[in-house]
């Protein structure tokens, strides 16, 4: 099929890229002008696509790399093609060559034949694969590798205009405050720093856990969901009958590095509020307030199995470490922490009343399902759940 696709742009590719990790993302520079001529399979009408960005692919039949991207760009063009075009650039094979290819794998891209090589000398395109990001109004946004793209890469590009770097991260707060706490005379410093990592295949796997309140105030979490954080954080909050619960769900899929930082260890309950307010502002939702009564898990010892765990050196500072996906190892962890991790690891909300002050060294097994992993406890550990009825105060969050 034959049809002509032109992009009214300026003529010229100014080559003043920055590599990083075989990515660019570019700033205030225009594409050159170029014409599609040349379609294998369906080419585009020219009407419906002004106005639209385009991801050009370069690639060939016989590369490894451009044939292991195909799987995803078929994805893409599936759930973004209404807004982006995806077009498939061979400069490289003999028309024979790519429709025996197609007859092969199924490409749902548009693919078009660069038999003249414009666009490869246009674009200087030396290895493939590589894929070339071009905004609605003709701007070059990004160049790498397909490979280093996913869902979230092209959803925030369409809703926010931003492109995400080769880290999959993206600071979102990095900033020291003051602020003047109710009834003392003394201001309170502390620091926030967020960073968000998307998710893909490079995604970190490794998840990590750091508090002191003693001498200080720190939270330190690294690659948690958000909701996994806020969980923590509530169960921080001083009340024992507090509850919370999540209305709605985050736009995009990803994890966070949140730490929080004071020098002073008296207002644990302030700086615990003021992290969740400033979560809050930086990915906007919305905070509700109520009281219900509710029944919840509670846990609770049963006899002395528990007393073979108790922590050689008490009064040392805690250890937290999560091993792979199989459990979590709390080394000088008292009976009022244990349930946070409960509930990170079950999703239901768990907690403590007891008066024992005493330090555990427990693994805790990642095993989501509540009533599994009860039983794992009372074996292992002679610790059970428990459900009772208390009146809460409700914190909602609401995902906008």
């Amino acid at each position: 099929m034959m049809n002509t696709l032109r992009f009214l742009l300026v003529t010229h590719l100014i080559l003043a890229w920055g590599f990083v990790s075989s990515q660019i993302v570019y700033e205030n520079q225009k594409a050159p002008q170029f014409s599609m001529d040349r379609w294998i399979n369906e080419a585009f009408d020219p009407a419906d696509v002004e106005g639209k960005p385009i991801l050009l692919e370069f690639w060939a039949t016989w590369c490894g790399g451009c044939v292991a991207a195909i799987p995803d760009l078929n994805e893409w063009q599936r759930t973004f093609g209404q807004e982006i075009n995806f077009v498939s650039v061979n400069s490289f094979d003999e028309e024979d060559k790519i429709l025996q290819f197609l007859n092969r794998v199924q490409m749902e891209t548009h693919v078009f034949h660069d038999e003249s090589q414009e666009l490869k000398q246009m674009f200087d395109i030396g290895a493939i694969p590589v894929a070339i990001l071009i905004d609605k109004d003709g701007y070059l946004r990004w160049r790498g590798f397909a490979s280093n793209l996913d869902t979230s890469f092209f959803q925030i590009f369409l809703e926010e205009d931003s492109i995400i770097t080769y880290d999959r991260s993206v600071n979102i707060l990095d900033e020291r405050f003051t602020t003047q706490v109710a009834s003392e005379e003394d201001s309170l410093s502390y620091t926030v720093k967020m960073k968000r990592y998307f998710y893909n295949q490079t995604q970190k796997s490794i998840k990590s856990l750091e508090w002191e309140f003693d001498e200080g105030f720190h939270v330190g979490f690294s690659n948690f969901s958000v909701k996994s954080i806020l969980n923590y954080l509530f169960e921080l909050q001083e009340g024992k009958q507090r509850e919370w619960r999540f209305e709605g769900e985050l736009s995009i899929d990803y994890t966070l590095d949140l730490d929080v930082e004071s020098a002073s260890p008296d207002h644990k309950r302030y700086l615990v509020d003021r992290t969740i307010m400033h979560l809050s502002q930086s990915l906007n939702f919305d905070l509700r307030y109520s009281k219900e009564t509710l029944e919840r898990w509670y846990l609770e010892p049963m006899g002395e199995g528990l007393k073979q765990f108790e922590s050689l050196e008490q009064g040392k500072e805690p250890e937290t470490e999560f091993v792979k996906d199989e459990y979590v190892d709390l080394k000088n962890a008292n009976l009022e922490s244990i349930p946070v991790y409960v509930s990170l690891i079950t999703s239901e909300k768990i907690k403590w009343e007891g008066d024992d002050r005493k330090e555990y060294d427990v693994k805790i097994p990642m095993i989501k399902d509540i009533e599994k992993l009860r039983i794992h406890l009372e074996e292992t550990y002679g610790l059970t759940l428990v459900k009772k009825s208390r009146e809460f105060d409700i914190t909602e969050v609401v995902f906008r």
